[in-house]
């Protein structure tokens, strides 16, 4: 009896109006996104390909270079800087990757603390509280999966029970002494089997797109990411599937379930991330950019003037002078940077009453787009303006050969960090994600249990 009613809840889904038209749609603007995605993120590697490969060729040049004039500046051949490699799973969800900065300018008197776009001359143009934006315009996959995947789900099962009752399906189903866990678990199974069809397609077509359309190659960690990217999404439509589910439980009327569905879907997706953020903003205010512009020069002047004060020739105290200017402009940073850090954590934390905000940030660490893979970067970034500033100190007292495979050892370990992986490595993604991914599943069963019990129990059938 149950194969009979999983076969008529399939038969009927297949042929409903309400869901090939929203998959239709769903699926359009699926590929939409995987194009403009795609496109995207080929424009971002190029860029990072054209900077690396002119790092490699300053150092060839500095390599082939026979004279001693070269070797006689402060400073390399070419402008420093570390270049964050793009996300290949940024196709997915782009995350924070378009909101940060993606190359990291070395100086060996300032620690750098933001990154700025690869080619980007003006810095006004940045805003670090841009991390906090939650930005619904930029359209990758998982804007589509958030917005209009979920609303297919909603629509899928809004009817299910308040339909057949209204058009009395439900008394007739009922009449041949079927139990009421198995009629449930019928619908609730084909409406399963239609997200997981419609969303398993989509992934899949993107796959395949990306390796034989744009010649994307995925490596092994990457389709594991993938999975549990696959995974999540899943998770979080589920949510609304189990939700509209549920209302159509409870209420009498179809038209009642839809109207009511449509606005939890609308708070969940619009109103509880943004609200989250703004009382965040208000519990723990953060400067302007601006502000620490103001303090960082308040810092560098009073070492400026402190500088002036020197003996010229006494250069030991003066690179004494210097180590801690750099140390407290930093720390001026860095107070900033925290400030920002921790207004995030307390918006993160708030804005996860709303489904959507779990799947944007367990999406984000999934595929290395987050927040921590930017400082990920940033630790990097660092690591070689140290080296940076190390070789200044150095090379006043080499020869020209020494000074030569001084300038080629920093700008080859330099290169070496833009060309690794910028991202956590994967077991530490999915930890920082799990919460998120917990909280979803601790959602779904909640809802699931009381759809039965709702069901079983409080429905009626006429």
């Amino acid at each position: 009896m149950f194969g009979t009613l999983l076969n008529n809840e399939i038969h009927q889904m297949l042929h409903s109006r309400k869901f090939l038209l929203t998959a239709l749609i769903s699926a359009s603007l699926f590929l939409l996104s995987l194009f403009v995605s795609t496109e995207r993120y080929l424009g971002e590697k190029s860029e990072y390909d054209s900077a690396v490969a002119a790092q490699t060729e300053a150092i060839e040049f500095t390599r082939n270079r026979n004279d001693g004039t070269q070797y006689d500046k402060e400073e390399p051949n070419w402008a420093g800087a570390v270049y964050k490699k793009p996300a290949v799973l940024s196709i997915f969800a782009i995350g924070i990757d378009d909101k940060l900065g993606n190359a990291g300018m070395l100086d060996p008197i300032r620690t750098p603390f933001i990154a700025q776009k690869i080619n980007q001359t003006d810095m006004n143009a940045f805003d670090m509280t841009s991390v906090l934006e939650n930005v619904l315009d930029r359209i990758d996959v998982a804007m589509v999966i958030r917005l209009l995947f979920s609303l297919m789900a909603v629509v899928i099962a809004f009817d299910m029970i308040s339909g057949e009752r209204e058009r009395g399906v439900l008394k007739l189903i009922h009449a041949n002494n079927v139990s009421r866990l198995k009629v449930i678990t019928a619908k609730w199974c084909a409406g399963t089997l239609a997200l997981l069809f419609s969303l398993s397609v989509g992934i899949l077509v993107a796959l395949i797109y990306q390796n034989f359309a744009r010649h994307i190659v995925f490596g092994f960690e990457d389709i594991i990411r993938i999975g549990v990217f696959f995974t999540v999404s899943l998770l979080y439509l589920f949510v609304f599937y189990h939700g509209s589910l549920l209302l159509s439980c409870v209420v009498k009327s179809s038209h009642t379930a839809i109207v009511g569905m449509f606005l939890i879907w609308t708070v969940c997706l619009f109103i509880l991330p943004n609200l989250g953020i703004f009382v965040a903003r208000q519990i723990i205010p953060s400067p302007p950019f601006d502000y620490a512009r103001t303090e960082v020069y308040k810092v560098n002047k009073g070492y400026w003037d402190k500088m002036l004060a020197l003996d010229r020739n006494d250069r030991k105290k003066y690179l004494a002078v210097r180590a801690e200017q750099k140390q407290a402009v930093f720390g001026v940073k860095q107070n900033f940077i925290n400030s920002l850090l921790e207004q995030r954590a307390m918006a993160v934390l708030l804005s996860t009453i709303s489904p959507a905000a779990l799947y944007d940030f367990a999406a984000e660490y999934i595929t290395g787009t987050s927040v921590d893979d930017h400082t990920v970067f940033m630790s990097r970034v660092h690591h070689a303006n140290d080296m940076y500033y190390s070789y200044t100190l150095k090379q006043r007292n080499l020869s020209t050969e020494e000074r030569k495979s001084l300038i080629v050892s920093t700008e080859e370990a330099i290169t070496s960090i833009s060309l690794d992986s910028n991202r956590m490595p994967l077991m530490k993604s999915v930890m920082k994600a799990l919460p998120f991914i917990a909280v979803l599943t601790i959602l779904n069963a909640f809802l699931a249990l009381a759809i039965i019990v709702i069901y079983d129990q409080k429905t009626p059938i006429i």
